[in-house]
């Protein structure tokens, strides 16, 4: 081999190289050859989609055709399905004995589309049987509240020596703990200790609504005042005079929020909601001393477990989710912004909570059945059937789900 010839190889080989090199580059970037409807090629730049599971082998679907698994090493447990061209793709999750899942996700060029809290639930949740005392340590049954309450009337006449009847306006569990209990009347706040059967009075107080987490008790007062008062110091810690944004405050001559029905904590207690009898849902954020009106026409409400987010049943009866702060995972939400769960139910739901062991999920209870819906403004909205003709439901301290029906206690096996 002459060096004209070998001169002539290594340049060759050069070329090979960039063209590999700048292959593997546009390919990295999303381009690639792909066939059109009418059998041509085109060069063009695609987009993915990473899709998560559980369980982990289930079977997907893309416009109806199978997909193969591709949990490569950097997935992280996920499946990449790469060199889809722009446009809308339905997708379909199953497995045998589960609920299928289904979403239309949309495709961008250079872009990947994302759900990665896929969960499906089988078809057959299983339950097993718990004792009543096991369930009372935790939960108030309607039968068990109005025990209290001859209890409350019987001790403040007893033991305080004060007669007659006051209107109950909330009985609170003292951080499950059914023995321990807070009551909120329209004259003071009381703790009554069932185990014991001894009453005390916490704080002279008219109380409108109140809740509680393992630190403090936060009441809403009759003058506009959010009391604390801390377990550990046995005494009101804060006092907060709540004031109206200056746009509600214009429209208000009294300068007054209204009467409250509903008080609720984020954890950690950064942020307190309040929801006021025509059916306005106020947040007030402690750090920022700041109230807002982030809702209105709601009924009732929960906070999310990662308290960014809040689920409403509106007057309506339809349920809604917004955002605290901006949402930037498998889909784009801003704080403020909502959406409504389109769940295709006649039935006006009864009752309602987040999944906390299965994140942007809620159970939400209606007279004839009970559900688990996802939550995803992308449509459709995903649900299953957790219970026929369960009349209630419950969550114990370490978030296991527990299920009332036929006269028994039920914890549910997810």
């Amino acid at each position: 081999m002459n060096k004209k010839t070998r001169k002539l190889i290594l340049y060759c080989l050069i070329l090979g190289f960039f063209l590999a090199a700048s292959g593997f580059i546009f390919y990295a970037l999303g381009w690639s050859f792909n066939q059109t409807t009418d059998g041509s090629f085109t060069f063009r730049k695609t987009g993915a989609i990473f899709l998560k599971t559980t369980p982990s082998d289930a079977l997907i679907k893309i416009n109806n055709k199978l997909s193969a698994r591709n949990n490569g090493l950097f997935n992280n447990g996920g499946n990449l399905i790469k060199g889809l061209l722009p446009g809308d793709y339905q997708i379909e999750v199953s497995k045998e004995n589960f609920g299928a899942w289904q979403k239309k996700l949309t495709v961008k060029d250079g872009f990947i589309s994302s759900a990665t809290k896929i969960f499906l639930f089988p078809e057959k949740i299983a339950t097993e049987p718990i004792l009543q005392k096991e369930a009372e340590r935790f939960w108030l049954t309607d039968n068990k509240k109005e025990e209290i309450k001859n209890l409350f009337y019987s001790l403040k006449q007893k033991q305080l020596k004060l007669p007659g009847i006051v209107p109950i306006i909330q009985i609170v569990p003292y951080f499950f703990d059914t023995t321990k209990i807070v009551i909120a009347t329209q004259k003071a706040v009381y703790f009554l200790d069932r185990q014991k059967l001894s009453l005390e009075i916490l704080a002279l107080v008219p109380a409108q609504a109140l809740t509680i987490n393992d630190s403090e008790i936060v009441f809403f007062d009759r003058q506009n005042n959010l009391q604390i008062y801390g377990l550990a110091t046995r005494k009101i810690i804060e006092k907060i005079a709540l004031e109206l944004p200056a746009s509600l405050n214009n429209k208000r001559l009294n300068g007054q929020i209204g009467e409250i029905t509903k008080i609720a904590l984020s954890k950690y207690g950064v942020r307190i909601a309040l929801l006021s009898k025509k059916g306005e849902l106020f947040i007030y954020e402690k750090p920022k001393n700041e109230l807002k009106l982030i809702a209105e026409k709601i009924k009732d409400f929960r906070f999310s477990p990662d308290n960014k987010k809040i689920a409403m049943l509106t007057q309506s009866e339809e349920m809604e989710i917004i955002f605290l702060e901006d949402y930037r995972r498998d889909f784009k939400m801003t704080a403020g912004e909502k959406f409504k769960l389109n769940l295709s139910r006649k039935e006006a739901p009864l009752d309602f909570d987040w999944l906390p062991k299965i994140l942007d999920h809620l159970v939400i209870k209606y007279p004839e059945e009970m559900i688990i819906a996802e939550i995803d403004s992308r449509p459709p909205t995903n649900w299953w059937l957790l219970e026929k003709s369960a009349r209630d439901f419950a969550f114990d301290q370490e978030n296991n789900l527990y299920l009332f029906k036929d006269n028994q206690f039920l914890k549910v096996v997810l």
